[in-house]
């Protein structure tokens, strides 16, 4: 399994290499009876900041994002820039409710400092919608993916800037 001390502070995951993971992930969590919680993060007002400042300020703000998201992170966690402008994060938890207040706990960390915008002066604030399931044994990586796609387009459909789960606190997928 790779820890981020592995994967090293600038290079997260890709999409495909993260599903593989996950996989495993999977198998280990049913091997050691454990739980964790997958989080799915899609940056808010990206598009506006491509629009204001021009896409490499955009890219830039991206790549900041990811670094603070990685700061917050444990060593045995999974992290990917999952695509676009989405990050994915694995996080050993026992429980939905467990992993939604790291989601949260992330929400905060993103919303409550600014990013500097290269080449100018300004700094603008980025919010982030998140959502989170809880991988569990007997859950396939199709299904905790679609389940954490489906709590982040809630989330998203809501206005943005929340964390929302497939199912209510306190439950799996099950």
């Amino acid at each position: 399994m790779s820890s981020l001390n592995e994967l090293g502070l600038a290079r997260p995951l890709d999409r495909h290499r993260f599903e593989a993971q996950l996989g495993a992930r999977l198998a280990l969590a049913e091997h050691q009876q454990r739980r964790f919680g997958i989080v799915l993060v899609a940056a808010d007002s990206l598009a506006w900041i491509n629009r204001r400042w021009g896409r490499s300020a955009g890219d830039s703000v991206l790549r900041k994002l990811g670094r603070r998201l990685l700061s917050s992170l444990a060593m045995d966690d999974l992290f990917a820039r999952y695509e676009g402008n989405r990050f994915a994060i694995v996080r050993w938890a026992s429980s939905v409710d467990r992993a939604v207040a790291f989601a949260q706990h992330l929400a905060g960390r993103v919303a409550n400092t600014p990013f500097d915008i290269p080449d100018s002066n300004d700094a603008a604030f980025l919010t982030a919608s998140m959502g989170v399931a809880l991988g569990e044994a007997g859950v396939q990586p199709p299904a905790l993916i679609a389940a954490v796609e489906q709590a982040l387009r809630r989330a998203k459909d809501a206005g943005g800037n929340r964390v929302c789960s497939p199912s209510p606190p306190g439950r799996g997928l099950g």
